[in-house]
């Protein structure tokens, strides 16, 4: 089979070699292609060789959408500014959640078995504590004798406009004074003072 192929690429020069218009006309254009491509692959190696050739691709970056990027990062700005307003206060909610002892499952118990003075004393302290709920004041807006406060309260809802009197939690909670710098409420027994965030 190799000497076949041998034998036709013998023939295919020796026609292309033969005198007639058109044997010599194949020759030249063969020769004149084979000049082209040396060149063209002449000035591609030139261009490899110094580099001109290697084109990086540009980075596929993504759509990005304005408006979610945008509430993304005001909702972290939020949680930052939180962050740091409770760290800031944080001295202050300490004292507060000492003030008003967690401790739900503690039931006060009188120290003697004894019947007391009061049948009702007696039931009240056999109530376990009831723990307030969690709660921020926002803002405080003070008008002559016109005293409000914006506050969150957990299970109430957020940004809830309460005046002194107002009552929360089924009854158990009470507004009892708005002043500059925060709420005082009273929960079940004790009053709890509620910083004002700034």
């Amino acid at each position: 089979m190799a000497e076949e192929m041998l034998q036709e690429s013998q023939g295919i020069w020796g026609w292309l070699r033969g005198g007639r218009p058109v044997q010599k006309l194949s020759l030249f254009l063969l020769l004149l292609f084979l000049l082209g491509a040396a060149v063209v692959q002449g000035y591609y190696f030139y261009l490899l060789y110094e580099g001109k050739s290697v084109v990086s691709p540009s980075p596929k970056v993504p759509p990005v959408n304005i408006a979610k990027e945008e509430a993304r990062l005001q909702q972290e700005d939020k949680d930052f500014r939180q962050m740091m307003l409770y760290r800031k206060h944080s001295r202050e909610y300490a004292g507060v959640i000492l003030a008003i002892s967690r401790e739900p499952y503690r039931a006060d118990l009188p120290t003697k078995s004894g019947s007391s003075s009061s049948g009702s004393s007696a039931q009240d302290l056999m109530v376990p504590e009831i723990l307030p709920p969690y709660m921020t004041v926002r803002a405080i807006f003070i008008v002559g004798n016109e005293k409000t406060a914006l506050m969150d309260i957990e299970s109430e809802g957020a940004g809830i406009i309460v005046k002194e009197g107002h009552s929360f939690g089924g009854g158990l909670g009470r507004v009892l004074k708005i002043s500059g710098n925060g709420v005082v409420v009273r929960w079940f027994k004790g009053k709890i003072t509620i910083p004002l965030l700034q």
